[in-house]
């Protein structure tokens, strides 16, 4: 996905839109929790294609869309899906071959370092799966991204 000029009126706000949306539900929720991807438009944001965006500014030009926020809410957007999988089936383990695995492990982990810890603790070999460090993981997730994005722009307004 490439934002630039031509798109981002209509591709890059819909977008930023929509992350901050999810942002919204997930502080509303107190964090992760399930469905909450079901209030975003398809059409208008999936982590599938977001996690990967470059946004291209020619001359100098500022665009008026985070990059950043557009990739971490990708990657934020992949452990909402995933979440719903281990709270809807209890006996639910992705393999390495899973997309949103794959996409986590090539883009994810340099958007949110945090990743690393994720997989750690839902990839085999962990056996048994420890909802507790699942939990703690998601919540550092949470804190330090979502309600610090918040905080931070707050902060410097």
């Amino acid at each position: 996905m490439i934002i630039n000029t031509e798109n981002h009126f209509e591709v890059g706000n819909r977008a930023m839109s929509s992350v901050l949306l999810l942002y919204y539900h997930m502080i509303d929720e107190g964090g992760f929790a399930n469905g909450q991807t079901a209030y975003i438009n398809y059409d208008d944001f999936n982590g599938y294609e977001y996690i990967k965006v470059k946004l291209t500014e020619e001359n100098g030009e500022s665009l008026g869309i985070n990059e950043h926020l557009l990739q971490q809410g990708a990657t934020i957007w992949i452990l909402c899906i995933l979440h719903n999988h281990f709270t809807e089936d209890d006996a639910y383990r992705p393999s390495r071959d899973n997309r949103l695995v794959k996409l986590l492990e090539e883009y994810g982990t340099r958007h949110i370092p945090e990743i690393y810890d994720y997989l750690n603790c839902i990839l085999p070999p962990t056996t048994p799966f420890e909802f507790q460090i699942y939990s703690d993981v998601l919540t550092t997730i949470y804190e330090k991204y979502v309600k610090g994005f918040f905080i931070d722009h707050i902060s410097h307004a």
